[in-house]
């Protein structure tokens, strides 16, 4: 929710300022939302999440994981 409503804000902001939206700004009012939102939600993730998220080793299941990606992919292409 945070990158659409950050865009959002932006583009009725250039709307009022600039009185016209055009393409070109419209991508670059979406480039600056994903960037400022994606920043906001990795701050709101470091403070939600426990600390021993972030110190604990990885475990992976790399032949569950490509087993069931297999079967996304086939079904999807």
């Amino acid at each position: 929710m945070a990158i659409p409503g950050t865009t959002l804000i932006l583009l009725v902001a250039a709307g009022n300022w600039l009185g016209n939206v055009n393409a070109g700004i419209a991508i670059t009012c979406f480039g600056i939302g994903s960037v400022v939102g994606t920043v906001l939600c990795a701050i709101a993730f470091k403070r939600t999440s426990p600390h021993q998220v972030f110190s604990t080793t990885p475990d992976y299941h790399r032949a569950e994981w490509l087993r069931e990606c297999g079967y996304f992919m086939g079904s999807v292409f």
